[in-house]
């Protein structure tokens, strides 16, 4: 493993100057549970765009330059993707607009 991840690691794991495994893991796992970034990025007018634009058969690149163009928003289409399968997990339909898409 490289110095700069160590560093990074006990930097970011360390309380009062001393790093502990059991707390390091604690606060990993809190941070997995916590809302993902890509909630924190894509606010509602965003969203309003995006479920425009996919059912048109724009890909998550295509909806990324868009945004930037128009000084909307700037997300990237890693984002978009994120946002798309985190709604597939809550039950939403959005991943099957993409399916389509892809399959032509």
């Amino acid at each position: 493993m490289h110095h700069s991840t160590i560093t990074r690691e006990i930097k970011r794991n360390s309380e009062n100057n001393a790093y502990q495994q059991e707390m390091a893991q604690a606060k990993s796992e809190f941070r997995k549970s916590s809302p993902s970034k890509a909630k924190k990025k894509i606010y509602p007018d965003l969203v309003t765009i995006i479920k425009q634009k996919l059912p048109l058969q724009w890909s998550p690149v295509q909806i990324s330059g868009f945004l930037k163009k128009r000084a909307i928003g700037k997300i990237s289409h890693e984002t978009i993707y994120k946002y798309i399968w985190e709604d597939k997990r809550q039950g939403g339909l959005l991943y099957m607009i993409l399916q389509r898409f892809f399959r032509h």
